[in-house]
Formats: C-alpha cells, sequence, structure tokens
C-alpha cells in the first residue's frame, strides 16, 4: 500500500511556516520520512542520480 500526500497550505502572518516548524518540531516529518516505502524511494533516488552520473562520464 502506498500513500501520497501533498500539503498546500497557504496562511496569514506567518501561519504557513509556524504549520511547517510545528510539523518538523513535534516529529511528524520524521516518522513520515521513517516510513519504509519512504526509505526505499530515497535509495531508488539516490541510485537513479548515481546512475545518470556514471552515464554522463
Amino acid at each position: 500500500m502506498s500513500l501520497t500526500i501533498n500539503i498546500y497550505y497557504i496562511g496569514k502572518n506567518g501561519n504557513a511556516k509556524k504549520f511547517a516548524n510545528e510539523m518538523i518540531s513535534t516529529g511528524i516529518v520524521d516518522m513520515i520520512r521513517n516510513e519504509e516505502g519512504m526509505a526505499n524511494m530515497r535509495n531508488l533516488g539516490e541510485n537513479m542520480a548515481y546512475l545518470l552520473k556514471k552515464i554522463k562520464e
């Protein structure tokens, strides 16, 4: 099962930044990033970048 979350938040008077900081400070962002699927996608991205770099050499 996969889950994609896109959060678009426009706030006034700095509220969007406060919201983002709260997501980080409460650990929600880290919990999402530490999910197994996110690690797999990160590894795939790093591997793809490495391969593209080698192809260009």
